[in-house]
């Protein structure tokens, strides 16, 4: 029988640091041009199947714009592993916002899960000595990280790669039922890789300088101008917007499935009461089969829109909030 191991992966970090454009890299999907901010959460799956083994992922991107995402502790509760994402570009500001907001919080629901600090857009940061200083002053001789590019790919399947073997590791000791031993072998002989290689990116705050040497240096990264936080935040009005009319598209598509259903039900009872069936318990089972079919079509259509109504719900407070938010900077403009 085949062992199957289960694994969630909580990736962390406030908005626009990448955290849903390195799952994208991971998992082969396109990263979109334009920043849209993550509502609620999402989760995305990865699989890998070993000879006697099948490793599931499940990896939640939590959105990081405070004012839109309430906090739930479905999110952080029994994670394995998890991605704590800073910007290189704003690091300062990334970092206090990672301990300030969901360090704590991933502490405490997630008390066993282990941890790498994840520092995004090495393709665009400036390499200089407040970049390192800011990191040291952040981060502990215990804590490690990886710095990637998520436009890149760069170190991106690494440092999932090395979560899971780690993980695999740690578990054959503790969960051996669970995961048996030489599971991590196995694991990075599939991946064709070494547990030297998976771990030669890790940094930490005594070798960062060293890493750091070899990057090449872009240009200092600019300050928003208020001109493109208005784009960005029309942009971000108007994928709302988008966001409504699709959702309610399915809530259309999903009343028409349900009323399709019903009237496919009640063709059914009519053929039902005009064909001359000799034996009854045959009309029975038919009618009772048809029942049930409709039964388990009609749940599934009002969990859809049950979801589908939270969702919209979502989006009409999130729509509300950027609106009350414009028409209080139009009055301090005006005033």
């Amino acid at each position: 029988m085949e062992n199957r191991i289960n694994l969630k992966f909580v990736i962390l970090g406030e908005g626009e640091v990448g955290k849903t454009s390195i799952i994208n890299a991971f998992i082969g999907k396109d990263i979109p041009e334009t920043y849209m901010p993550t509502i609620g959460s999402s989760i995305s799956k990865k699989d890998y199947q070993l000879k006697e083994t099948s490793i599931k992922l499940s990896i939640w991107d939590l959105g990081g714009q405070k004012s839109y995402n309430t906090f739930n502790p479905a999110h952080y509760s029994n994670a394995d592993a998890v991605l704590l994402v800073f910007d290189l570009t704003r690091p300062k500001k990334t970092l206090e916002n990672l301990k300030k907001e969901f360090l704590d919080k991933m502490r405490y629901y997630s008390e066993e899960c282990i941890s790498l600090f994840i520092g995004n857009k090495l393709d665009a940061c400036s390499v200089d000595i407040e970049l390192s200083n800011i990191i040291k002053s952040f981060l502990t001789e215990k804590d490690h990280m990886i710095l990637i590019s998520s436009k890149t790919g760069k170190n991106i399947q690494d440092c999932f790669e090395l979560l899971i073997y780690t993980f695999l590791k740690k578990a054959e000791i503790l969960n051996p039922d669970t995961v048996p031993e030489n599971t991590s072998n196995d694991f990075i002989n599939f991946l064709g890789k070494t547990e030297h290689s998976l771990k030669d990116q890790l940094v930490n705050i005594n070798s960062i300088d060293s890493e750091l040497k070899k990057i090449k240096s872009k240009p200092k990264f600019k300050t928003e101008s208020p001109i493109e936080i208005e784009d960005t935040e029309l942009k971000y009005y108007e994928f709302i917007q988008q966001e409504l009319k699709k959702v309610e598209l399915e809530k259309i598509n999903s009343l028409d499935e349900f009323l399709i259903n019903l009237s496919e039900l009640e063709k059914a009872i009519t053929h039902l009461k005009k064909s001359h069936i000799k034996s009854v318990e045959e009309a029975i089972n038919g009618m009772k089969n048809l029942l049930l079919t409709s039964q388990k079509e009609s749940e599934s259509n009002l969990d859809v829109l049950q979801k589908l109504n939270r969702e919209e719900n979502e989006l009409l407070i999130i729509g509300n909030k950027l609106r009350q938010e414009k028409l209080e900077k139009d009055l301090i403009t005006l005033t």
